[in-house]
């Protein structure tokens, strides 16, 4: 039986694995800047439709709707920066 013999040079491994890491999180600030946009937009929205739609009799309960999922949208944005902050103080 032959022998099958691999080499595996582990510093372009890590150079590539360090590259990649650079590139998931520049992906990672576009994400957080596009989450932190939508959820400001939705909070502009229910104040917008709270006030425009107040004679509705379930606004209450479709303004806290809105409002909870633009407070999710920023929370998942505080995450993320959280995240960021924790790699760049490696």
């Amino acid at each position: 039986m032959d022998k099958i013999t691999f080499e595996i040079n582990s510093e372009d491994l890590i150079e590539e694995l360090q590259e990649d890491c650079k590139e998931l999180e520049r992906e990672l600030v576009k994400a957080k800047v596009k989450i932190n946009s939508l959820g400001e937009l939705i909070k502009n929205y229910s104040e917008q439709f709270e006030n425009k739609y107040s004679h509705i009799d379930n606004v209450e309960e479709i303004t806290e709707l809105i409002e909870s999922i633009g407070l999710m949208l920023q929370d998942n944005a505080n995450t993320i920066n959280g995240y960021l902050e924790l790699r760049m103080n490696r």
